[in-house]
């Protein structure tokens, strides 16, 4: 989308309580601050979520000014991250991108997708973040997609689930620091009450929020690889009014397993999004519920050294 048609969405758009500035990588576009300037006014806070690559002094001076909320990924230390980005440097970066950002005096955040690959090295790769100067940590945990369908060996089991959260919370806790999960759990699986130091998500697409692509088309949410209209050429209300969206505003999309459950409206069975991909249908298992996913990996790899 141009800037001509952000500036036509935003009027059609009701207020909303946060923009996320997302991709791909958002900083590839040069005109990203001025889509920022022209969403600003319909949003209580603003987030952009960026590898750091691309990021210079210029765009940190300009993200400071306008109070935007950076949050940059730490998915390895040093090579295990170039790994994880798929691109050689990219841990390099990440390093520059803290300096520059903190040097403008700009707030910031960290996310972290937890695998079997890194769950040993948890801890380390949360105090890095810490002393890189996060202010949040995110935690999610892996969820197949893309290129990353092929690499469902990656999958953390409920036991792994739950030792990944244990680690958050305890380094939250020592640091003085408040960390959030970014993908819905299913209770009856994960202990939450025993967490007092982070926060735990309930999945909230097709309520709460939705993504807007780069072209205008509406999602569920960024996991989501199912497009039920373009803003650009249907209102948002009429969009609305699809079936499954109507469900989802309902909390009518669930597993047939959970039906009768007194919990279902919150949890939803887990990431519907997961379940789509993996599955085809929105209503299928969470891979942390699906014990076919889980049995066929039953060795980690990295997860020795715990």
């Amino acid at each position: 989308m141009s800037p001509a048609d952000y500036r036509a969405l935003a009027a059609s758009l009701p207020k909303a309580g946060i923009y996320a500035l997302s991709g791909g990588e958002p900083l590839l576009r040069s005109d990203i601050l001025e889509i920022a300037d022209i969403l600003r006014p319909g949003c209580r806070t603003m987030t952009l979520l960026t590898s750091g690559m691309d990021l210079s002094p210029a765009l940190a001076k300009g993200i400071a000014a306008r109070d935007i909320w950076t949050q940059l990924p730490v998915h390895g230390l040093k090579a295990a991250h170039d790994r994880a980005c798929g691109r050689e440097g990219a841990f390099r970066a990440l390093v520059g991108a803290f300096a520059t950002l903190k040097e403008h005096g700009a707030r910031y955040s960290t996310s972290t997708v937890a695998s079997r690959e890194n769950l040993g090295q948890l801890r380390d790769i949360l105090e890095f973040a810490v002393a890189m100067g996060s202010r949040y940590l995110l935690l999610i945990r892996f969820l197949p997609g893309g290129a990353g369908l092929k690499r469902t060996d990656l999958l953390l089991g409920p036991e792994e689930t739950q030792r990944a959260y244990d680690i958050l919370d305890e380094v939250c806790g020592y640091y003085g620091l408040r960390g959030g999960v970014g993908v819905p759990n299913l209770p009856c699986m994960i202990d939450e009450k025993r967490y007092r130091h982070i926060d735990l998500s309930t999945c909230g697409a097709g309520k709460r929020w939705f993504v807007v692509g780069p072209s205008g088309e509406l999602r569920l949410c960024n996991h989501s690889p199912t497009v039920y209209g373009n803003l650009l050429h249907r209102p948002l209300d009429e969009i609305l009014a699809h079936p499954v969206l109507r469900d989802f505003a309902a909390d009518r999309v669930f597993p047939a397993a959970c039906a009768g459950c007194e919990r279902v409206a919150a949890c939803r069975g887990g990431c519907r999004a997961a379940a789509e991909t993996l599955h085809g249908d929105l209503r299928g298992l969470d891979p942390l519920y699906d014990e076919r996913l889980r049995s066929a990996h039953s060795s980690p790899a990295g997860h020795r050294n715990q």
